[in-house]
């Protein structure tokens, strides 16, 4: 059964971050240190709903996606306005950073979910709503290219075994916004949308100001790209004799049944089945026990990325051997070990902004 009251987990941390904008690094403790935490205590989320037309017709349940929307705006607006007209120390400037990055991010997690619906203003909102971060550009790529060549090595997004994240991520966004160009008319629409984002920016919050919005950008540019790279690492379709490749099925994508998790990313941890029907709301996704499953969700998997040997000792052998839960059991201990070391360097952090 779901729990709709889940949901609102991002628009209640975008909220919380601007009441509290003064000691961000709790914010920061509280995302990557307590809610991974949660995912290890709580249960796995395998529960498929089965009133799907029903649920489907819910409008309550586009609600959170538009306040994460408004909520992330709000959020831009409040941290430049702080970071520019108050004295803010380079630890808590860090600290700030981090998190505004961290959930700029959400933007095109909600972007995602709503530029794959039918109604005009969905797939306007899910397109515009990314000027924030200089990336329109993404609907052309992520619809037309990622969605039918994912798991080939014709998709620049899907990452091989092997790749590390940080070779992986700049070729992504060259390849993405080169090939995105093929569409003239649209990219030359978002082009003159980013310049006058820019220029806003720019005129409001002056060259200070613009550097921090640059940084926020190239953050939540890197968390996407960090969120491609973990749901199709070293998952690839093969190559039929007819040189077409095979369907695309639950084995060529990464899932995760971490309960938390999955509402803070409004289930986009059910990406076998996101492929398989893209227009299909969230809330009415799907999950198969045997499909390849992460043995962390998707926000650890994307920290543990940030160290490639530790996150190819920990995938690797998984990418064949999924279906194993023995080896399945030995990475989740392996990811404990990596949560218990970032939680005490996290906490020391947060500790240390209580008394600075």
């Amino acid at each position: 059964m779901q729990n709709k009251l889940l949901y609102y987990i991002v628009p209640i941390l975008q909220i919380c971050t601007i009441t509290f904008i003064d000691n961000p690094w709790m914010m920061l403790w509280s995302i990557y240190v307590i809610i991974p935490l949660l995912d290890e205590i709580l249960s796995f989320d395998y529960f498929n709903p089965k009133q799907t037309k029903e649920l489907e017709d819910d409008i309550s349940y586009r609600i959170p996606l538009y306040l994460v929307i408004v909520l992330d705006w709000c959020l831009m607006f409040t941290v430049l306005n702080h970071l520019t007209k108050n004295d803010v120390s380079w630890f808590d400037t860090i600290g700030l950073m981090s998190i505004w990055g961290g959930l700029s991010s959400n933007n095109f997690t909600v972007g995602h979910e709503l530029l794959h619906k039918d109604t005009k203003l969905d797939k306007f909102l899910g397109t515009y709503t990314l000027v924030k971060s200089l990336y329109c550009h993404y609907n052309i790529e992520h619809v037309f290219t990622h969605h039918r060549y994912v798991g080939t090595p014709l998709d620049a997004v899907s990452a091989e075994k092997g790749q590390s994240l940080h070779s992986f991520t700049p070729k992504a966004i060259a390849v993405q916004w080169k090939e995105a160009w093929k569409q003239k008319e649209k990219m030359q629409r978002y082009t003159l949308l980013n310049i006058l984002m820019c220029i806003l920016i720019y005129r409001l919050y002056s060259a200070k100001g613009f550097i921090f919005y640059l940084i926020q950008v190239y953050q939540s540019i890197a968390y996407l790209e960090a969120s491609n790279y973990i749901e199709h690492y070293g998952l690839r379709r093969k190559l039929l004799q007819n040189n077409e490749y095979e369907q695309i099925s639950d084995h060529h994508s990464w899932n995760a049944p971490h309960r938390i998790t999955n509402h803070l990313l409004f289930k986009l941890q059910r990406h076998s089945d996101h492929h398989k029907y893209p227009s299909k709301p969230y809330q009415i996704l799907e999950i198969d026990p045997e499909s390849p499953i992460l043995p962390c969700g998707y926000l650890v998997s994307i920290m543990i990325a940030q160290f490639p040997k530790v996150w190819m000792d920990l995938m690797d052998p998984l990418i064949t051997g999924y279906r194993s839960k023995q080896l399945y059991e030995e990475s989740r201990k392996k990811v404990r070990k990596f949560l218990v070391k970032f939680g005490v360097f996290a906490s020391c952090l947060m500790i240390y902004s209580l008394y600075d």
